[in-house]
């Protein structure tokens, strides 16, 4: 989270980074509408709703469908949390659902079983210059953006995350984009598969 604290002080007109990554609003997908890609691949893309600064949206990876848990803190029907550009495992400090990743530099075709190890969650705030909660998703060296401190834009960084859900299946995952068609921030899109477990 170090890194979200430098790049903040690069604009002194703006209080967080989801301000800066602000655009016009304009006509806006609904949550959880999916999408073709953009890039050519053959896989549905599915555009997450997370343009609320306040309110998370959560993301069942079984389903595929946007859920709304009574109690997200101890709950089980969500695996992925997103807000802005913050994304949290249902695992770990934010959650009791035991979900964790595992980060690949490898290609999205080419991953169709799970690694045996290197999977991590989130934690509590480390020893950085800000108090937030480590977040797996958004930790530096395995953050899913990059951040254009010139055009206070993101994009999705060459990685691919194993998933280990709280069913206990494996889902690899990839970042696609973080603005809708429109071009307003909040709306990452990502793509995502079951693959064989480590043993399978």
């Amino acid at each position: 989270m170090a890194s979200i604290v430098a790049l903040l002080s690069l604009s002194a007109c703006a209080d967080d980074l989801s301000d800066l990554l602000d655009v016009e609003e304009q006509e806006l997908p609904r949550a959880g509408e999916k999408s073709e890609s953009e890039r050519g691949m053959d896989a549905t893309v599915q555009v997450i709703d997370a343009s609320d600064a306040e309110a998370w949206s959560y993301l069942d990876l079984s389903t595929g469908a946007i859920v709304t848990p009574a109690t997200p803190e101890d709950s089980r029907e969500w695996d992925l949390g997103f807000r802005r550009y913050l994304v949290a495992l249902n695992g770990g400090v934010s959650g009791t659902g035991g979900v964790e990743v595992a980060v690949l530099r490898d290609a999205y075709e080419n991953i169709d079983r799970a690694p045996l190890d290197g999977y991590f969650t989130d934690l509590t705030d480390g020893a950085d210059t800000d108090e937030d909660d480590d977040l797996a998703l958004v930790a530096e060296g395995s953050a899913w953006y990059s951040y254009d401190s010139s055009m206070h834009t993101l994009s999705p960084n060459p990685r691919v995350y194993v998933i280990h859900a709280v069913e206990g299946d494996y889902f690899k995952l990839e970042f696609l984009d973080y603005y809708n068609a429109a071009g307003s921030a909040g709306y990452p899109s990502i793509r995502f598969d079951p693959v064989a477990a480590p043993g399978d």
